[in-house]
């Protein structure tokens, strides 16, 4: 009779590998995936279809941008020059009330600097006033989701700006941009 699972030996959960799987078949298995890698023009696409989405939604103010992990604000002042609204960095926001709809725009959901601005936009929102969320790629493990996303996955994603996305090697290619999704 089999003992229950331990922290020390398998996780909760996990069942002993089928006979005939080797160690080597399970590294293979359980080896982190490598990243996507995303093109210059996918992310073309991709802006273009955010802008179209997002206007949709009414007339948008200005355009705040969240700098990603590698610093980028590219996807915010590209959706701001298709609105024709004012861009923002982060960092550069005038000191108002906002009583119109605020678009707050990131390469990804992983920035921990997105939530926090949202949060503060909120407060700072006068009657009438939103704050709607826009990224290129949405990761599944991230909450609160975005408004607008162009792409889902759990996995890292290269973005063309990202200074590893020429240097790595091992990646795969997300799909051409074909919708954008509304949370």
């Amino acid at each position: 009779m089999r003992a229950e699972p331990t922290f020390l030996t398998e996780p909760p959960g996990c069942a002993l590998p089928a006979p005939g799987y080797s160690a080597q078949r399970l590294q293979t298995l359980l080896a982190p995936s490598p990243p996507y890698r995303l093109t210059v023009q996918q992310v073309l696409d991709a802006l273009d279809l955010l802008a179209a989405a997002t206007s949709a939604g009414g007339s948008i103010t200005c355009v705040i941008g969240v700098p990603g992990p590698s610093g980028a604000l590219t996807p915010a002042e590209t959706l701001a020059a298709h609105h024709r609204v004012p861009f923002h960095p982060v960092g550069e926001l005038p000191d108002q009330s906002w009583s119109d709809r605020i678009l707050v725009v990131c390469d990804s959901d992983r920035s921990p600097e997105l939530r926090r601005v949202v949060d503060e936009l909120e407060r700072g929102l006068a009657q009438g006033g939103r704050v709607e969320t826009a990224v290129l790629v949405s990761h599944r493990a991230c909450e609160p989701r975005p408004d607008w996303s162009v792409w889902k996955t759990s996995a890292a994603v290269l973005f063309p700006w990202d200074p590893s996305h020429l240097g790595s090697a091992a990646t795969r290619h997300l799909p051409d941009p074909r919708e954008v999704h509304r949370s």
